[in-house]
């Protein structure tokens, strides 16, 4: 998961699965994600889990 630059891609986050050998992205998913005023900075926060051939994002 990224958050891509906000100039270019507005409020969003990213799931991205890329090639092993290569890291040439193989499929992406974007989402709206507006952070406003976290103290944190930038995110995300989370990591994508795999099961039974499905990537579970929360």
């Amino acid at each position: 998961m990224d958050r891509p630059d906000k100039e270019k891609h507005g409020e969003t986050e990213r799931v991205l699965y890329l090639k092993p050998n290569s890291g040439d992205t193989l499929w992406s998913f974007s989402y709206k994600a507006e952070y406003g005023d976290l103290d944190y900075g930038k995110g995300p926060s989370a990591s994508v889990t795999v099961c039974s051939g499905k990537a579970y994002s929360l």
